[in-house]
């Protein structure tokens, strides 16, 4: 009788680990550097500024207080309102994956007489589509003076109609909201050349009041993140472990064994 001995080398992983390792590769995307998109009219476009307005400046006190390299993409398109503002947000958030907005929207309603509800609506669907479409985390802002004395939107009405709005909006919604108006009304006179945008000098406190609140929102999502990777560690030692204990037990749920199979080749049916 002769036999043949064949030795198999069996690998079993387990499958709990492999779909751990699953989800890291493909769905796990550590928040390390932001997408940031300034969305507004023409003073988010900067007009008044010899330097890009505040999207630059944000970007740059950003990353020097974070040590990072986020970006503060300018969307500013001048003489829009909030119904034009509402229909072009999809472009700006399908070309780019962004993380948050900066929404800054709703002077020009006034001067085309749109009423403080027609406001409203466009304001809260710009922020439901940045949520509910993109996944993007949007910021509200309240709306900066307009001084001048023959503008329907002189400083008073902003001040007790539309930014009233907004503040309702960011409540009701539970957007962060950013007080541009009360950062910079004090000192309107020599922070905007002609009333009704701000100059670089402006730029810089707007871009200072964005600050913080944005600020918070990254190291939140950083946290979150490293606590989801923590928790993904940990599971993985826990498998590591049971692994270990299942190979000095000699049991077959993990690691590697050999499997001697004897076959007699007499009493094989050719």
């Amino acid at each position: 009788m002769r036999f043949i001995y064949y030795n198999r080398l069996l690998l079993k992983v387990s499958s709990v680990a492999v779909m751990i390792y699953i989800l890291i590769g493909f769905s796990y995307k550590p928040v390390t550097a932001a997408n940031i998109a300034a969305f507004g009219d023409s003073i988010t476009e900067g007009i008044g500024s010899t330097t890009g307005g505040y999207p630059p400046k944000l970007a740059g006190s950003l990353n020097l207080i974070t040590n990072s390299n986020h970006v503060v993409d300018n969307h500013g398109k001048g003489g829009e309102a909030t119904a034009w503002g509402n229909g072009r947000i999809h472009s700006v958030l399908e070309n780019k994956s962004y993380q948050y907005i900066l929404i800054l929207e709703g002077t020009n309603d006034i001067y085309f007489g749109l009423s403080l509800e027609s406001t409203q609506y466009y304001l809260e669907e710009m922020i439901n589509k940045a949520r509910n479409l993109y996944g993007v985390t949007p910021l509200i802002a309240t709306l900066t003076p307009d001084a001048r004395p023959t503008s329907p939107a002189n400083i008073k009405f902003i001040d007790t109609t539309y930014n009233p709005l907004i503040i309702e909006i960011a409540s009701n919604l539970q957007v962060p909201l950013v007080d541009l108006y009360n950062a910079v009304v004090r000192d309107w006179g020599v922070l905007s050349d002609d009333q009704l945008h701000p100059n670089d000098a402006g730029y810089w406190v707007v871009a200072d009041t964005w600050l913080p609140p944005l600020k918070s929102l990254i190291e939140e999502e950083e946290e979150r993140t490293d606590r989801e990777e923590d928790e993904i560690d940990g599971e993985d030692d826990e498998i590591d472990e049971e692994d270990d204990k299942n190979e000095d037990s000699g049991g077959s749920s993990g690691g590697c064994f050999i499997d001697t199979v004897l076959i007699d080749l007499d009493n094989v049916i050719r």
